[in-house]
């Protein structure tokens, strides 16, 4: 083993690969690091949005109706609930989520649910994210469809 480390083409080898090696973890690590700002950045865009929406600042283009919050605050509680449960763990329940958000009436509804959601972490990976996040990770194409069909009342899509 000796004799074989004393060889400087196999030194520079090893050499080169380290260097790639760190090379790579960097740029891994910076990738990592980059997307996990960009997606903090844009869940506290979302989220300023939404206060700014839900206290008028915002007005919205269909007209004040759909700035009534139709529900207690408790009762977005309860669905934010429903919601990460539905999504958290091992599979998705999507008719629980079709069943939260057939109940919502108007876009200020689905905004106060967003933001009683607020950032989760999941329970077995770690993974954070908001209401949005959470149903663009959890839901395939099939399913992501029939959750937009319900969301598009209030102009949103995931």
């Amino acid at each position: 083993m000796n004799v074989f480390l004393k060889n400087k083409s196999v030194q520079k080898t090893i050499t080169i690969l380290l260097i790639f090696l760190v090379l790579y973890l960097s740029y891994k690590f910076g990738s990592k690091l980059f997307h996990d700002f960009q997606m903090k950045r844009e869940q506290a865009k979302r989220k300023q949005t939404i206060q700014n929406y839900l206290d008028g600042s915002i007005k919205d283009p269909h007209g004040d109706v759909n700035q009534v919050i139709t529900l207690p605050d408790e009762k977005y509680i309860t669905m934010a609930d429903t919601m990460y449960n539905s999504m958290n763990g091992f599979g998705t329940d999507i008719q629980s989520i079709l069943n939260v958000l057939a109940q919502l009436k108007t876009k200020a509804d689905w905004l106060k649910l967003s933001q009683a959601f607020g950032t989760r972490k999941s329970s077995w990976i770690p993974w954070e994210g908001d209401l949005m996040k959470w149903l663009q990770d959890e839901t395939d194409t099939f399913f992501k469809e029939k959750v937009n069909q319900q969301l598009r009342r209030f102009d949103i899509e995931i």
